[in-house]
């Protein structure tokens, strides 16, 4: 029945096979951005977000220079959803880059794994608590169940793999191996091989 000044909600959509129960967030560093996500958001939109997360409804997932944008099937239509993290500033970047070179984790950083201590390491939260966002959508609630979807699906990411943490801070892949292992010769071997 309903008040008929509102329209009912639309229908949650189903979640894919054996998602149902989907948790979000299992290891140490999904748990911590899943709670930085539901600190800043209302539970109704979460649910949904949640709920679009389980049903696989985002997509085309990509990161540039710290911003992350997907698309998400909404009920009403495909909408487009960004979110980013405060970039380390080069400053910032400094700092964290020497720290990660004095210490002894570039073998579990090259390895993908990430130690729970890092914060301490390098001296600045890897996760900032101040996400920005943005959805093509009328809601403006912030976040939106579209972006509170594809927080959902990054927290199922950093369980995976947490050095996406770093690209959220607007750290390349190239640049923290840089940091880590050294810039590459790769100019130098070509020449190499070409006087061979």
């Amino acid at each position: 029945m309903g008040c008929g000044y509102y329209p009912p909600s639309a229908p949650r959509p189903a979640p894919v096979e054996g998602k149902r129960n989907k948790k979000f967030g299992l290891t140490p560093w999904g748990r911590r951005w899943v709670e930085v996500v539901e600190n800043e958001g209302d539970e109704a939109r979460l649910s949904r977000g949640r709920a679009y997360a389980r049903a696989e409804r985002v997509y085309g997932i990509r990161f540039d220079k710290g911003k992350v944008a997907a698309k998400v099937k909404g009920s009403s239509g495909t909408y487009t959803v960004s979110a980013e993290m405060k970039p380390f500033s080069k400053t910032e970047w400094k700092r964290v880059a020497a720290k990660l070179q004095q210490s002894e984790v570039a073998g579990s950083l090259l390895n993908n794994e990430l130690l729970e201590n890092i914060d301490k390491l390098i001296g600045v939260p890897l996760i900032d608590h101040e996400l920005t966002s943005d959805c093509s959508c009328p809601d403006f609630g912030d976040p939106c169940k579209h972006v509170a979807a594809l927080y959902y699906v990054l927290g199922d990411e950093i369980d995976k793999a947490p050095m996406i943490l770093f690209a959220l801070r607007g750290v390349s892949r190239e640049a923290l191996q840089t940091v880590l292992v050294g810039p590459t010769n790769v100019k130098k071997k070509r020449s190499a091989q070409q006087l061979d």
